[in-house]
């Protein structure tokens, strides 16, 4: 019997040709790329705590070919807001406690692509934070502006399922850090 009638029509050239087929370059490219994300969070654990934030992601890169494979270099501008209100209730006594958090920052990512479909990648970021509160029951409330900075290390192998798809299965590790900030709040503590 005829092995092709019996699992349809052969794709023209392997799933590592057709990878490697995308991976040519003419020259430099110039790339862009975003991330957008929203949220709306509840949690009821005896506080009530309602949460909601956005953040975005943009930049632009250049993108060409190496011996290694394909070189993609990007800089990029992030930002986010969010806000969150708390209540509670302790020996008959209502709680009420609300803030925002802002940030903005930018980094710098770097891309390298081979022929056989691994990959790698990394990116460092700094920026600042803004986080206020205000606590109901005092009266009380404070401002608080930090520094934040940041990296990620990823890994990954993407191959073609099928003729127009590929699936991608990567590991990344991801680290932040914000630096701490003294105050006082409006009751001068």
């Amino acid at each position: 019997s005829n092995a092709t009638a019996m699992t349809g029509p052969a794709m023209p050239g392997s799933g590592a040709d057709r990878y490697r087929a995308s991976l040519t370059c003419d020259g430099v490219e110039i790339v862009g790329f975003g991330e957008f994300g929203a949220g709306s969070y509840k949690y009821r654990t005896g506080a009530n705590v309602n949460s909601n934030d956005i953040h975005l992601l943009a930049g632009l890169g250049l993108r060409f070919c190496t011996g290694w494979g394909r070189t993609t270099l990007g800089a990029f501008f992030e930002s986010g807001w969010g806000d969150y209100d708390v209540d509670n209730a302790a020996g008959g006594i209502s709680f009420h406690g609300d803030g925002d958090t802002r940030y903005q920052g930018g980094g710098l990512l770097l891309r390298q692509e081979t022929d056989s479909g691994v990959y790698a990648e990394l990116s460092g970021r700094v920026g600042r934070l803004k986080a206020e509160h205000k606590a109901g029951w005092f009266a009380s409330g404070y401002d608080s502006r930090s520094t934040y900075f940041g990296g990620h290390l990823g890994v990954g192998y993407t191959f073609p399922v099928f003729s127009n798809g590929s699936l991608d299965i990567s590991a990344r590790l991801l680290w932040t850090r914000v630096d701490g900030d003294a105050f006082h709040n409006s009751v001068g503590e």
